[in-house]
């Protein structure tokens, strides 16, 4: 069985926190619009917080899978 590896797991619990932060200052009428999502057709630097995560789980779907197939086999649906 390999190791959970922790450092993926802080960089996503970061990203967690991050999504949280950007949707509060959501509503907030005094932060800078770079750091709000963008209206439309534009990126701005919390746009980028979803995909981050995104990328965390692509990190470990495959020990993930191992670890399942190791434990069901191949045909269990």
């Amino acid at each position: 069985m390999e190791k959970r590896i922790d450092a993926i797991d802080y960089y996503r619990g970061l990203a967690i926190i991050l999504m949280v932060l950007a949707n509060y200052l959501y509503n907030v009428t005094t932060v800078p619009a770079w750091l709000k999502h963008a209206p439309d057709i534009g990126l701005t630097v919390i746009d980028l917080i979803a995909p981050f995560f995104v990328f965390a789980i692509g990190l470990t779907y495959l020990p993930s899978y191992r670890r399942r197939v190791e434990r069901d086999g191949r045909a269990k649906p």
